[in-house]
């Protein structure tokens, strides 16, 4: 896989997606209007950018670990996902600790 053949954004249109893990915290992320959250209280593009960032570092993590893009799809349509998606757009832990504590594990199929 490399980081090229793959979207976030065309994963959303796989008929498998049912609106969870990280792609239902990412769409909500850029969606988000309360200004009491951190999604909230970033403009419109500042938000787009931080999800480009954020997409970037799993993309190439995902692709260092050899990652098929069906592997990828289901860690980022499992809870383990959702748990990572909420760790990085809800608090102030890096990308590096969300990867030492196995928040980009990927489920059994």
């Amino acid at each position: 896989m490399t980081t090229k053949t793959v979207s976030f954004e065309d994963m959303t249109t796989d008929e498998r997606w049912l609106g969870w893990g990280y792609l239902g915290e990412r769409k909500r992320f850029l969606d988000e209007t309360d200004p009491d959250t951190l999604a909230g209280s970033m403009t419109p593009a500042d938000r787009v950018a931080y999800i480009a960032k954020l997409d970037a570092q799993v993309l190439t993590y995902a692709a260092g670990q050899r990652w098929s893009a069906e592997k990828l799809f289901r860690w980022a349509n499992s809870r383990t996902g959702r748990h990572f998606a909420d760790w990085m757009f809800g608090s102030s832990y890096s990308f590096d600790h969300a990867v030492k504590v196995g928040l980009l594990r990927v489920p059994r199929a």
